[in-house]
């Protein structure tokens, strides 16, 4: 059985308002998605290797990413 739910990673950091806004949103629509926390070097090295910038939030919506509070919330809008 194939799974045509879209696969969702955020990058954040927990401290972050724009950050708690998205999860908020991201929560409030009970989407499941994958949480990766920037003060992780990881993580860091992951985004800035993939958008070549560390700006948070950053939500990759099935492997396109889409960085600020402004387009994700026009983005997730869109989709639900």
């Amino acid at each position: 059985m194939q799974n045509d739910s879209p696969l969702f990673e955020l990058y954040l950091l927990e401290e972050n308002p724009e950050c708690q806004e998205v999860l908020r949103i991201l929560d409030g629509q009970k989407i499941k998605f994958t949480r990766k926390d920037i003060s992780n070097m990881i993580h860091l090295q992951k985004l800035l290797l993939i958008t070549g910038t560390k700006i948070v939030p950053c939500l990759f919506i099935d492997g396109v990413h889409f960085q600020g509070y402004q387009l994700i919330s026009k983005r997730l809008g869109k989709i639900l």
